[in-house]
This record gives structure tokens, sequence and C-alpha cells, in this order.
């Protein structure tokens, strides 16, 4: 079992990169047979084979079992979460790990805060 601290820094990490570049879907009205999207859905975005990893341990660390990582491009990795059990317990320790008046690194809004 994972230490408190780990947890904690495991949490603190995955709203990080949730914060970056991450995006959560839902479910729009019922399915239809020609519908792709029928469900819960969050994924995070990594930038290479080591931030995949980090962020694979990191949830592994919090009981979250993710979908099979897949290639976005040359360079990216989408990370899934499926299921709104998962995505709704993530969702919950992602917002209680953020953390109040954490600096945003988007240059956009450290020009909206002058």
């Amino acid at each position: 079992m994972a230490r408190p601290q780990d947890r904690r820094r495991s949490i603190r990490f995955l709203a990080d990169m949730f914060a970056r570049n991450g995006y959560f879907r839902s479910p729009r009205g019922p399915a239809t047979p020609q519908d792709s999207h029928r469900g819960y859905e969050l994924r995070f975005t990594a930038d290479d084979d080591a931030e995949r990893d980090q962020i694979l341990r990191a949830l592994a660390r919090l009981g979250i079992k993710p979908g099979k990582p897949y290639p976005h491009n040359r360079y990216q990795w989408r990370i899934p979460i499926y299921g709104r059990d998962q995505v709704d317990a993530l969702g919950k320790k992602l917002k209680a790990g953020s953390g109040k008046g954490r600096k945003s690194t988007r240059a956009s809004d450290r020009r909206s805060r002058r």
C-alpha cells in the first residue's frame, strides 16, 4: 500500500498534468448506434515515454486502472480513464489535491491577472 505522502504527491502530480493538458468527456444524451462516444472518460496527455510512465505509476498508487495508453502523434501519448465510477473517484481526488492559490503556467492566465 502506498504511503500517504506518496498518495498526496501522486494526486498533486496528476492534478498538475490534468490542468496542463487533460480533458474530461461525459455522455451526450441517449446513446445511438452511430454514437462512438457513450460513456465517461478522462484523459491525460504525456509529452514523452517517461512522462507516460510517471502518470501510470501515479494512477496505480491511487488504485485507478487506466485504459491502454496510445500514441497521439510521434511525440505524445494519451492515457484514458474510462467509466463513471473511476472518473468520479479520480475527479474528486484531483479537485481535493489541486490546492488553492496555485499559480498557472499558462501565459494567458498570467496576463489576465495583471
